[in-house]
């Protein structure tokens, strides 16, 4: 399946999670749909295991790697669970940032090559682990309020004209490389 409800139902027994793991891979192919776990469950991606291509998620988990890698395909990370793994975009691939994210210091939020941008009007804070456009900017889009905390920023962060503002929240210590 490449899209749809997983997990057991309200009536079902309660909150489940779902769990992928494995050094295996999910695909999901076409219109970015939602792909979720039913009821109030997480759908957690172990490390070692990779989701990509495009859709859309409601309280994921990431532990292993999301990728977005296809032409004009999207992932929408919707949901502030900690991120503990890779969330990164290649080969023409677009990852939209929708909310805030949390991160542990392996946490990594990286653009390799694809289009990564941090959505407008909702004034997303990353905080913790690291935010790296590497391969090719991290974009704001237009009318965004980005809010940096205790992150490691690598790369270019690339900002729409008078458009945009950056906040940056640390202890004060800053490192150039």
């Amino acid at each position: 399946r490449t899209h749809g409800d997983y997990g057991p139902g309200p009536d079902e027994g309660g909150p489940s999670d779902s769990i992928l793991a494995g050094t295996g891979e999910l695909v999901t192919t076409g219109p970015p749909n939602l792909l979720r776990v039913r009821g109030e469950g997480r759908l957690i991606n172990e490390a070692g295991h990779t989701i990509r291509g495009s859709g859309r998620f409601e309280r994921i988990v990431n532990r292993g790697t999301v990728l977005a890698d296809s032409g004009d395909m999207r992932w929408e990370v919707t949901s502030a669970e900690p991120n503990s793994g890779l969330l990164a975009s290649s080969g023409g691939g677009k990852l939209q940032i929708w909310t805030s994210i949390t991160q542990t210091e392996a946490g990594r939020i990286e653009n390799l090559g694809g289009t990564v941008t941090i959505q407008n009007n909702y004034s997303p804070t990353i905080t913790g682990g690291t935010l790296a456009g590497t391969g090719a900017p991290i974009s704001l889009s237009r009318n965004s309020n980005l809010t940096l905390q205790a992150i490691t920023l690598q790369g270019v962060l690339s900002t729409p004209l008078g458009d945009a503002e950056v906040r940056i929240v640390d202890d004060g210590t800053r490192t150039a490389a």
